[in-house]
């Protein structure tokens, strides 16, 4: 689990909130593992779901655990 602020471009944030990197992770392979299982035979629509989902979902997940992976110290 980490904290960040979900949007730092809004005029009154809510605050900052929790977010889980097992929940990143997963939410990005479901929505990578969905293009893939289509891309043999379908490339284009892969391509577009992807393009479409990193903008609606998972790009925003990717985002947060990078941040959390950065900052992490064990110590």
């Amino acid at each position: 689990m980490y904290w960040q602020v979900y949007d730092p471009f809004v005029e009154e944030p809510d605050g900052p909130g929790s977010g889980s990197l097992t929940d990143d992770l997963e939410d990005t392979y479901a929505d990578l593992k969905e293009g893939l299982e289509c891309f043999g035979t379908h490339p284009n629509t892969a391509i577009f779901n992807w393009r479409l989902l990193f903008t609606a979902h998972w790009g925003a997940h990717v985002v947060s655990a990078i941040r959390a992976l950065h900052w992490y110290d064990p110590a």
